[in-house]
């Protein structure tokens, strides 16, 4: 059984992810790239080339999910697939001159923008939340355990 403590933290959290994410849409430019797609040209404008899996890591998202972002990227000529020189086993993902052009600093305009929001917290408030979100990514990473059937929850 969780303290109610953590059962606080649970509903805050159904609140705040969505709540989160509404605002930092707000932030991306109407006419520009998605969040996603910038972070991943932010990503690869610094390292010029990643294999999936770091993207992946980099996204905090799933592996279906970033073939779909890089094939869309790739169909807009923002980057392109090579085979790892290294590891044949492994496809490297790079930035092409347009990716380059069409992202030039957005993801560190964007990432800016949304850090203005932990600026309004205080120094306490900023670093009891960086510790609570680093300690909540290493929880995240371990299975889910269920205590309940597919079956025993309402539809």
């Amino acid at each position: 059984m969780s303290s109610a403590d953590a059962h606080v933290l649970a509903r805050l959290m159904h609140q705040v992810g969505p709540a989160y994410l509404r605002w930092a849409q707000q932030a991306v430019p109407p006419d520009g790239l998605s969040a996603p797609r910038m972070q991943v040209l932010g990503h690869l404008g610094r390292t010029g080339a990643a294999p999936l899996h770091e993207i992946r890591d980099c996204l905090g998202s799933s592996a279906a999910n970033v073939t779909k972002l890089v094939d869309a990227l790739e169909a807009d000529g923002l980057v392109r697939r090579r085979p790892d020189p290294g590891d044949r086993r492994v496809i490297q993902v790079e930035i092409t001159d347009e990716g380059r052009e069409a992202s030039c600093g957005v993801w560190e305009r964007y990432e800016d923008q949304v850090a203005a929001l932990f600026d309004r917290m205080s120094e306490p408030a900023r670093q009891e939340l960086q510790r609570g979100f680093e300690s909540m990514l290493v929880a995240l990473k371990q299975p889910a355990r269920s205590t309940h059937s597919a079956s025993s929850y309402p539809a």
